[in-house]
């Protein structure tokens, strides 16, 4: 029961036991006073109820307020990721091409590839953007996969780093080996996780 129906049937149970108590003790004018007694409490009580609604309407318009800032600035968000994302991909095409007419792929194939890999981040960010502003809830497999690609593009970059074993000081080698063994555990790890979320998704559609 709501508030307010508590709010009445307490109004009714008072109203029956005033009159009750008038019947038995009750003495020439009284009656009127419980009339106005009662005619006093049930306008505290439509007060109350009145206050109460004003607090709901209040908080339902603060909330449809941040609701439409928060859809203002995931729109924003969607339309500066699509505009990055499709600048990186004609600058990526452009220097596919100038690669291939330069017949240096092999040299640059590193470099493209790190390419490829930020726009697909940027790509798994947007679809979370666009996931948000739809259904106003955060997915956890979005941000697993952005982890996913940014540690592997850290891999790239420190393989084409040392590429050239001669050029390596020892120590800087030293530091890349183990900075290669955290990204390798990273990875399993997000893949992992990625197998859990894949799994709880099929055993939910199942279980509907």
């Amino acid at each position: 029961m709501t508030p307010y129906g508590q709010s009445y049937g307490h109004l009714i149970s008072c109203t029956q036991s005033a009159f009750f108590l008038h019947e038995v003790f009750g003495r020439p004018g009284s009656k009127l006073r419980t009339l106005n007694l009662l005619f006093s409490y049930f306008s505290v009580i439509q007060w109350r109820i009145k206050v109460a609604k004003t607090k709901t309407e209040l908080r339902e318009w603060i909330s449809s307020g941040f609701t439409r800032v928060e859809d203002i600035a995931y729109i924003a968000l969607g339309i500066i990721l699509a505009v990055s994302a499709m600048g990186l991909l004609g600058t990526l095409v452009l220097a596919l091409g100038q690669a291939l007419l330069a017949a240096n792929l092999s040299e640059k194939i590193v470099e493209l590839l790190d390419q490829v890999l930020l726009i697909l981040m940027i790509v798994e960010i947007l679809y979370t953007v666009q996931v948000s502003f739809r259904e106003h809830t955060l997915v956890a497999e979005p941000f697993l996969i952005v982890g996913l690609i940014a540690a592997i593009r850290r891999v790239l970059i420190l393989t084409a780093e040392f590429s050239k074993p001669a050029e390596v000081v020892e120590a800087t080698f030293r530091n890349a080996m183990f900075e290669l063994g955290l990204l390798t555990v990273l990875i399993l790890a997000l893949v992992f996780s990625l197998f859990l979320v894949k799994r709880q998704h099929i055993a939910s559609a199942e279980r509907a």
